[in-house]
């Protein structure tokens, strides 16, 4: 029967090890989709969002476990049920409370998305009504507001609005779980190279350097990897528990950012086209798990913006930015560096990635690969880096990349037993071209994974020679440039967030009341709250600019305190 039997002779892990992954990461995405369901449910009931949301998701949940033990563990069914289920809510419990440690001290992050938080913790209800006095309004309009609805629900079970950053990481740890169960059906892996490639793969330069704050690139990120992995394990041996996780990942992958649905829809075709037709016999779950999905996103949990917005205003105005239009609703030109301005998609992409990495608007300036200098380094100190956005040695990793997908062509015979992995790659590189800013590393995460598909390529086609030791050699590029991502970012998260917290403390044992002008930083005003600080919100301070102070991370500024 489908879904009792996956084991694959000769492939780099046992089939109990993969069985226990897919079954662990599949429950961490149904549990996520499950919860954007209970919550839009009770909106669409006229309900706020509550704490016994995440209960009553975990509840489809654990019967989805019990099942999926019973698929992959019949022996041993209760057994891995208890197992499965104990290692996920200590992954939820522990990721939560580690997430409430760090502040997000992002601009966006505690700009819209903070905002958007808020305002559905206070009651706004996106299926029927307008957020109030909303400083983003557009933004909270016409975003998706899958990561909301989850974070919202989080805050509602522990008080801490910091805590809800946690899905960025819960999702990373399933993407993991997923791909390395994928890349462990090839033979030629051993464990070793499934777990460096996997955990390249996972952790994406995007995510590296969002990991403590509400941007939602990030979880686009491991999303994009979850799919593309369950796409891998469907070729390789198809099951109900497969399909149904794909059906939850696509709920929440177009619900995380409007180009969700467009590249779920990408990936989704060229993949369906190429499944059907070798997989004649599991093409009738497979179409309805893909259409459930993204009909249960679109409609239940992206009612809003997708119908209340997008098409509601399309058809009523021929307009769906309506009332605001897509220029000044994202306006590109204020965030890009000067010289691209003038360059076409095609000349903005090569120069990105080329050229230094840089979080400014200044104009870009090219560099030879394989070189780095300290200002690129300390970019990824904050979440939004803009050209090369993949760190300061992804071009010398992708020019010899290139060059090994020509030496590869030698190898036609042997690639056509990893077909998947080529279709995948052109459906990855396809999805990220169709962003007309595919510049802009945080738009298009997915392209992260093309170096490191070819060197698995190469891996699974030639697991000696030249080409292999060459790919080693990529690897280690790859190892380093993901080591000068993550310091700077790293120790400049903590650094800000312990910085802040002093203030805080200082602020709070002052005994004033505090006089202060947000400045749009809605998280202060959050974080003044939960301190306990009395303050004051003005438009213009009432003391000399040598008396003010910025709160870290942010414009908002205050009256120094006299003590």
């Amino acid at each position: 029967m489908m879904g009792r039997s996956i084991i694959l002779p000769g492939s780099a892990v046992a089939p109990y090890a993969r069985h226990f992954y897919i079954l662990l990461g599949a429950t961490l995405i149904i549990f996520v989709g499950m919860l954007l369901l209970v919550s839009s449910f009770f909106l669409l009931l006229g309900f706020s969002i509550a704490w016994y949301h995440i209960p009553l998701a975990a509840v489809p949940t654990m019967l989805f476990v019990w099942w999926g033990a019973g698929q992959f563990f019949p022996q041993t069914q209760r057994r891995m049920f208890l197992i499965t289920s104990a290692w996920a809510a200590s992954a939820f419990i522990v990721l939560t409370l580690l997430n409430g440690l760090v502040y997000d001290t992002s601009w966006d992050g505690q700009n819209y998305h903070f905002e958007a938080i808020l305002q559905m913790i206070n009651g706004w209800n996106p299926f029927y009504g307008n957020p109030t006095n909303a400083v983003y309004f557009q933004h909270l309009e016409h975003f998706t507001k899958g990561p909301w609805l989850n974070a919202v629900a989080i805050y509602k079970l522990t008080g801490q609005i910091e805590q809800a950053k946690a899905f960025h990481m819960l999702l990373m740890l399933a993407a993991y779980l997923l791909c390395a169960a994928a890349f462990s059906t090839f033979r030629t892996l051993n464990h070793r190279r499934v777990v460096l490639l996997s955990l390249l793969v996972v952790f994406n330069p995007v995510s590296i350097y969002q990991l403590f704050t509400f941007y939602v690139d990030g979880l686009m990120s491991s999303i994009l990897v979850i799919v593309v992995s369950l796409f891998i394990l469907m070729y390789r041996q198809p099951s109900r528990v497969l399909m149904v996780t794909l059906a939850s990942a696509i709920v929440i992958m177009v619900n995380i950012k409007l180009t969700g649905a467009i590249y779920a829809a990408i990936l989704g075709a060229i993949y369906s086209l190429w499944f059907i037709w070798h997989k004649k016999q599991y093409r009738v779950g497979f179409v309805a798990c893909l259409f459930a999905g993204y009909s249960a996103g679109v409609l239940l949990v992206g009612y809003n913006p997708y119908i209340t917005q997008y098409i509601g205003q399309f058809l009523s105005k021929g307009d769906p930015f309506y009332p605001s239009n897509l220029k000044t609703f994202i306006p590109l030109e204020d965030n890009i560096p000067s010289n691209f301005s003038t360059m076409s998609w095609g000349e903005k992409l090569l120069t990105s990635l080329f050229s230094k990495s840089q979080a400014t608007t200044k104009p870009s300036q090219y560099k030879l690969p394989f070189t780095v200098s300290l200002d690129e380094i300390l970019t990824f100190y904050a979440p939004d880096a803009r050209v090369a956005g993949f760190g300061p040695l992804f071009s010398a990793a992708l020019l010899t990349i290139v060059l090994l997908i020509i030496a590869l062509a030698r190898y036609r015979r042997r690639l056509r037993f990893a077909s998947v992995l080529l279709l995948l790659m052109g459906g990855i590189l396809v999805s990220g071209l169709s962003n007309p800013e595919a510049w802009w590393a945080r738009f298009v995460p997915q392209l992260w994974m093309l170096p490191l598909f070819t060197i698995l390529l190469i891996m699974v086609a030639t697991p000696r020679g030249k080409l292999y030791r060459l790919s080693r050699i990529i690897l280690i590029i790859l190892c380093i440039n993901q080591v000068l991502i993550a310091s700077p970012y790293l120790i400049s998260a903590v650094a800000r967030s312990i910085l802040e917290t002093q203030q805080m403390i200082h602020l709070k044992n002052s005994g004033e009341r505090i006089s202060i002008t947000f400045n749009h930083f809605v998280s202060i005003e959050s974080r003044f709250k939960e301190w306990g600080i009395e303050y004051q919100s003005v438009d213009e301070l009432p003391c000399a600019v040598s008396q003010q102070q910025s709160i870290v991370g942010t414009e908002a500024r205050i009256c120094s305190p006299s003590g």
